[in-house]
């Protein structure tokens, strides 16, 4: 019977441990989220889409760019894991390639500057 309860202790601990993570987020990284893409989006709103479209159009063009220094510039100024909105800008087809420099470079990054790690 022991046996049993240790089982049953064990696991319902498993879903406070996943309680406990919850909310960390809600009260960390989520609100930081949600005001980081507000500001972006009124920045955008404030200086224009068709801009801001034109520059990150400009920025990504060049795979050098696309994949080097914009997702680094993204991971810096917006953290993890609001660096991976920097990929409405590029094209389609190159979304999956500049999703995967982003992961890429969050752990280097953030090493640098741990400010970056967003929560």
């Amino acid at each position: 019977m022991d046996f049993i309860a240790f089982l049953a202790n064990g696991f319902i601990e498993l879903f406070k441990a996943g309680a406990t993570t919850f909310m960390g987020w809600v009260t960390g990284i989520i609100p930081l989220v949600v005001v980081l893409m507000t500001a972006v989006s009124a920045l955008i709103k404030l200086v224009g889409e068709e801009r801001v479209y034109s520059v990150a159009q400009k920025a990504t063009k060049y795979t050098i760019t696309r994949y080097t220094i914009v997702p680094v510039l993204a991971v810096i100024f917006l953290a993890n894991p609001m660096c991976y909105t920097f990929g409405r800008f590029v094209e389609e087809k190159y979304k999956p390639a500049f999703y995967d420099a982003a992961v890429s470079f969050v752990h280097p990054v953030t090493g640098l500057f741990p400010h970056a790690n967003g929560g």
